[in-house]
């Protein structure tokens, strides 16, 4: 079983763990993940961010957010009956729910259970009392250009729009997962419908458009996707949307979850004096987003 603490090793597990040969006997069954990033529920100022809904989406738990790799994905809803739950009550839940349990992985510095008493000693403790065989390993901290990789890291990376250093840290380029929703229809109007994602519980760079790859069921599509409030519409309530646009394509996507591989940022959001002039950009940032998509031929670690 692998246990990642919301900001332990991030590198995708082919990368870091070669190094760590040690590991190889307990590593490649089980990631365990909370639903959601534990700082969003102990901290309001965090972003909303949520582990994709691999069952609802009919993805299956063979991937986790992490990559390929694992056999099985186990995602724990948190909220304030969890964050009360005792260290001896965590570890009791995990090696019953993970049994046979042959070991666990985590970042040196993991805490868990109520007001974080539990460490690595702790869980080592309990979990053989229970499963004698069962170890527990610590993994050292993964430094990328002389600072710790961490989730944290990575989301303040993707949300300030440094997308090149998340797509190092990650070892992959960064997928967003949303489900389509209905939009007002307004691309369709201007000649270039979209499909509008569910912003809820994602990580988003900054507004903007981009060049991105997406898996839609069996296919691989490119597009423009646009992040912000529409300016050029000036509404007085404007709400920040994301809309993707597949030239040539023909698609009945609603409550369908994409997975979008943001590849790069074409330009900055910014208001047009006319309609006519916001479909002329459209147009423009399809040409520009052509070489990019080009320059990205290598396949891409969408989910199964």
């Amino acid at each position: 079983m692998e246990e990642l603490a919301p900001d332990g090793p991030q590198m995708e597990p082919g990368r870091f763990f070669p190094t760590n040969p040690d590991l190889a006997d307990i590593l490649g069954d089980m990631d365990f993940d909370f639903e959601i990033y534990v700082l969003d529920f102990l901290d309001p100022k965090f972003p909303d961010f949520q582990v994709p809904d691999f069952q609802k989406s009919g993805l299956g738990p063979a991937w986790a957010w992490l990559g390929p790799g694992l056999d099985l994905a186990w995602v724990v809803p948190f909220d304030a009956a969890m964050s009360q739950v005792s260290a001896l009550d965590f570890a009791n839940h995990m090696a019953t729910y993970a049994e046979p349990l042959r070991g666990v992985v985590a970042g040196a510095g993991f805490r868990y259970g109520r007001g974080r008493e539990g460490n690595l000693a702790l869980l080592e403790e309990h979990l053989r009392k229970m499963q004698p065989k069962a170890c527990v390993r610590a993994v050292p901290p993964c430094e990328h250009s002389g600072e710790i990789v961490s989730s944290t890291r990575i989301r303040r990376l993707i949300t300030e729009g440094e997308l090149e250093g998340a797509h190092q840290l990650l070892g992959r380029t960064y997928l967003m997962h949303g489900t389509v929703i209905r939009g007002d229809g307004l691309g369709r109007t201007l000649g270039f419908p979209t499909a509008n994602l569910d912003m809820q519980g994602l990580v988003a760079p900054p507004n903007g458009v981009y060049a991105v790859r997406a898996k839609i069921a069996s296919r691989v599509v490119d597009g423009v996707m646009n992040i912000g409030y529409r300016p050029t519409l000036k509404k007085t309530t404007p709400t920040r949307q994301i809309e993707i646009h597949f030239p040539d394509e023909t698609l009945d996507l609603y409550d369908q979850l994409l997975q979008v591989a943001v590849l790069k940022q074409i330009r900055q959001e910014k208001p047009f004096p006319s309609m006519e002039a916001l479909k002329h950009q459209i147009a423009n940032d399809l040409l520009a987003a052509r070489p990019i998509q080009l320059e990205h031929k290598a396949p891409l670690d969408f989910l199964q």
